[in-house]
């Protein structure tokens, strides 16, 4: 209903032509690209969904394999868009919505989030590990793993210990983890895992002093200083104090370069100045601040990525008592509940593996839900 009415008809006719030649071709999209263009049609192609590929993963989409959008970005059913078109707002406004405000039309859309926030989760795994007897170790960087003892050196607190172990569940980064194996991984090994490429993203948290910036939960932007603005006030109640508010801005970048190593006050002075462009909130406003850098935040698919993951994963795991899990450990583009599914697989495979001996085959991503929604 915002959009120039031309652009809307235009993008309705490449919507259609597109969904018609995917009907009469057949032809599966060999890229990111392709397939945006197959759902949406090339005018909201080049309106959003291409501008904002480039944007986050600093990729062009044709570079990037179609799997990245297959399992991120909604199938659209031809004649479910055609029935909305004539049905009246409130016919609409009766059906249950999501919290994006998408309509809902499978349990995928139901929205579960802790009062007190995400966080609330692997704190409960946490209190239910140690009362089973179980030790975490925090702020421990693995240094080296050496596959023949079955021993990781681990630094805390600046000082290394060594912990043997009978089998491994991996987070770790694929291209972190197999510099750190002994003996030496092959060389092709090392050389595929080397070329994984990961965008980092500087997660910009401020308190604003009014009690809501956006409607929406989250709001994407193509042309801004940021990605995405998420407020929490949407998702609980409970995570901002009343008459006021909390906003994540997510900042894609590279690590090391001038976003990455620039100091938090200037990220934020940055980001509200993009707020006041935009009419949202003003630097006047934004009480505190904490920003949060994760360089391996999203996983870069190059077009064939598949079978150079395979063969790394495959080593990986042949060692016979090393698994691999999460986003992270998977090179797996998945949303936070896919990554728990990850981890309770894993699980239940070192279960297996502690009666038998054996890694059994480990594939989270058959497991995975297709994502209906963007996010």
């Amino acid at each position: 209903s915002k959009l120039n009415p031309l652009t809307t008809i235009g993008a309705g006719l490449s919507f259609l032509w597109s969904r018609a030649r995917r009907r009469l071709t057949g032809k599966e999209p060999a890229n990111a690209e392709e397939y945006l263009i197959d759902q949406f049609g090339r005018v909201l192609y080049n309106a959003f969904f291409g501008p904002y590929t480039r944007k986050v993963w600093d990729v062009d989409p044709r570079h990037l394999d179609a799997d990245f959008t297959r399992d991120r970005v909604p199938a659209l059913n031809l004649w479910e868009v055609f029935k909305k078109l004539f049905q009246s707002p409130e016919k609409e406004a009766r059906k249950r919505t999501g919290p994006s405000g998408r309509i809902v039309t499978h349990d995928l859309h139901r929205f579960y989030y802790p009062k007190r926030g995400a966080g609330a989760v692997p704190d409960g795994y946490r209190k239910r590990v140690e009362a089973l007897g179980g030790t975490i170790l925090y702020n421990a960087e693995v240094v080296s793993i050496d596959l023949e003892r079955r021993a990781a050196v681990v630094e805390v607190d600046g000082a290394e210990r060594e912990l043997s172990y009978d089998g491994m569940v991996s987070t770790i980064p694929l291209d972190v983890l197999v510099p750190l194996l002994a003996p030496t991984p092959p060389a092709e090994i090392r050389l595929l895992a080397s070329g994984l490429r990961y965008r980092a993203i500087l997660l910009v948290n401020v308190c604003v002093a009014k009690p809501q910036v956006i409607g929406p939960f989250w709001v994407y932007f193509t042309n801004r200083f940021f990605n995405r603005i998420s407020e929490y006030r949407h998702f609980s109640a409970d995570l901002a104090p009343e008459g006021k508010t909390g906003i994540c801005m997510e900042v894609a970048c590279h690590v090391g370069d001038p976003i990455w190593n620039a100091p938090d006050v200037d990220v934020v002075r940055w980001c509200a100045a993009e707020l006041e462009e935009l009419g949202l909130a003003t630097l006047g406003e934004v009480e505190d601040y904490h920003v949060i850098r994760e360089a391996n935040a999203y996983p870069i698919y190059d077009v064939g990525y598949k079978g150079r993951l395979r063969r790394i994963i495959g080593w990986v795991e042949g060692t016979g008592h090393i698994m691999t899990a999460g986003r992270q450990g998977r090179f797996l583009y998945c949303n936070q509940d896919a990554a728990i599914i990850s981890g309770r697989h894993a699980a239940q495979a070192a279960v297996e593996y502690m009666t038998t001996g054996v890694v059994p085959p480990h594939r989270v991503e058959e497991h995975v839900p297709r994502r209906k929604v963007i996010g």
